[in-house]
């Protein structure tokens, strides 16, 4: 079954839609902590709206967030939520980028 979805934005229109996938290797993540990596994506602007796509195993207790920390540039954050520390393995990951501006 193919489903279809339309963005509602509050008077915003999505301008500019953007991808990127890249393989990521996070370093260990301690107790608590978090460690953040970068992935190219031309286009994409500060304030620009970033999902992610997953691989299909993370590790339990790592979650993760992402923004355009500069023009051009998606910093992704991994943050270990457990006591233990966490060393995730290389993975490719996706990210879509929408503009309303």
């Amino acid at each position: 079954m193919t489903a279809f979805y339309e963005l509602i934005t509050e008077g915003s229109p999505v301008v500019r839609t953007l991808t990127a996938t890249a393989t990521l290797d996070f370093p260990s993540i301690s107790a608590a902590g978090t460690q953040t990596l970068t992935v190219s994506c031309p286009g994409a602007l500060v304030n620009d709206i970033v999902a992610i796509g997953l691989p299909a195993t993370v590790n339990a207790g790592v979650v993760f967030d992402a923004r355009v920390s500069a023009g051009g540039t998606i910093t992704i954050r991994a943050s270990n939520i457990t006591a233990s520390p966490v060393d995730p393995a290389s993975a490719t990951y996706k990210f879509v980028v929408l503009s309303l501006n």
